[in-house]
């Protein structure tokens, strides 16, 4: 995790003693595009790439963000993993590559026309891995992903506090 600043980073570093303690996970505070990961990827037999700016509405605001994280980054990470010889990678695209298909969505139908950045730099990165050398790569479209951890800009978030506080939503 490269743990910037867009929501609160201590949610972030929670989440990663969570891994660390009881999962024996550890999380190392990288970037894909720093030349260091390099170092983490080697001797892997598979790679799970979930880096990436999110947030569709912010990707409106800050569409620069988007293409340097999610598609320089996914590239670079890509060109990592062929140096070092990995063979498998799942990464996580979105249900945003979708946007303009008819419902329901099908993972057979081709994209339409994504609506923001965050949509179009995702559909990027599954047309990296597609034309990668990579032997085998799985994308998988996210659909809005919640937890106890779950980021604070989403809509079950924003609901629930508004709900609690007897706001209108």
């Amino acid at each position: 995790d490269n743990f910037n600043d867009y929501y609160d980073v201590e949610l972030k570093r929670e989440r990663a003693r969570i891994l660390e303690h009881e999962y024996g996970i550890f999380v190392e505070s990288a970037d894909v595009r720093d030349e260091c990961i390099d170092e983490f990827i080697f001797g892997c037999d598979a790679v799970v790439h979930l880096a990436a700016q999110v947030a569709p509405r912010h990707s409106l605001v800050f569409p620069q963000l988007y293409i340097d994280n999610n598609i320089t980054g996914t590239q670079h990470l890509i060109d990592v993993c062929k140096k070092v010889g990995v063979e498998n990678v799942v990464y996580a695209s979105t249900s945003c590559v979708m946007h303009g298909q008819p419902l329901p969505w099908v993972e057979t139908d081709n994209p339409g026309h994504q609506n923001n950045p965050y949509g179009w730099s995702k559909r990027a990165n599954e047309c990296q891995f597609m034309h990668s050398t990579i032997k085998k790569t799985t994308g998988l479209r996210f659909f809005t992903a919640y937890g106890e951890y779950g980021r604070p800009d989403t809509a079950i978030f924003m609901f629930t506090k508004s709900i609690l506080a007897g706001e209108e939503i």
